[in-house]
């Protein structure tokens, strides 16, 4: 029994649709074989590294052992970020600093990775090749255990103060930002401060943004560049448009 062209086709399309699904599903399990094999050897990394069977001497060694650990307390990238009140995303810049868009973590953020993981000790690394450590300042040399940051407030608002270090909210919940970090992009070439916090529920906007704007006005020329006024508007705007958002998602199921 011969086919007709049509028929011929039909089939040749259908054998090719199943070789490449069969093609497709090998490739996610040998990709999530890869992935269980590092997770279980970044686990045991960090394992040795806690008792002593294997040193941290390097840099990528301190990487490494931050991936174990974060996987042994079962935290996503994204959940880490919030712990440290890092903008979403950049844990998985510092866990790959030898990609194009990777971060090697300086004083001021390594201290915020170590404490949200629960690690405490004194790392005493060389930097890699090119790379500069992220400026701290002076007065952030020291924190006086059991307290805030002493430092003087330049601006201060119902919610948030501005000071040398950067953004602080004072209530309901302790949240800093950096100086050194104010203009971080985020999704569509945007300011991710303003959006991150918009996401938020216990975050004032307004205030939010009102700190924002007068921390890039007085950090301006010290640890971040010109920040640009048309990006800055559309940022803003779309952190109020978040709000308003998830404002009308929280009427239509009769929260408060």
């Amino acid at each position: 029994m011969s086919l007709t062209t049509g028929a011929q086709n039909i089939f040749r399309d259908g054998r090719a649709n199943r070789l490449a699904a069969l093609r497709m599903r090998r490739f996610r399990r040998r990709n999530r074989e890869a992935e269980r094999n590092a997770k279980r050897n970044a686990k045991r990394l960090a394992r040795r590294m806690e008792t002593g069977e294997a040193e941290i001497n390097s840099y990528a060694d301190i990487v490494r052992f931050m991936i174990g650990r974060r996987l042994t307390l079962g935290l996503s990238q994204l959940a880490l970020d919030d712990l440290c009140g890092f903008s979403s995303g950049f844990i998985s810049h510092l866990e790959h600093p030898e990609t194009k868009n990777g971060r090697v973590a300086g004083s001021a953020t390594m201290h915020r990775w170590f404490t949200a993981l629960g690690v405490r000790f004194k790392p005493i690394v060389e930097m890699p090749d090119g790379v500069r450590e992220e400026p701290l300042p002076d007065e952030l040399s020291h924190r006086k255990k059991g307290s805030s940051w002493q430092m003087a407030a330049l601006f201060k608002n119902r919610q948030w103060t501005v000071t040398a270090y950067g953004m602080e909210c004072r209530s309901p919940y302790r949240y800093d930002i950096e100086a050194s970090r104010l203009l971080e992009m985020g999704y569509g070439g945007l300011y991710d401060w303003p959006i991150h916090m918009a996401e938020k529920e216990w975050v004032d906007i307004e205030a939010v943004i009102e700190a924002f704007t007068k921390a890039l006005e007085l950090h301006q020329g010290n640890y971040i560049a010109v920040a640009d006024p048309d990006t800055l508007a559309k940022s803003i705007d779309f952190a109020r448009k978040v709000r308003e958002r998830m404002d009308r998602r929280a009427l239509a199921n009769g929260l408060p």
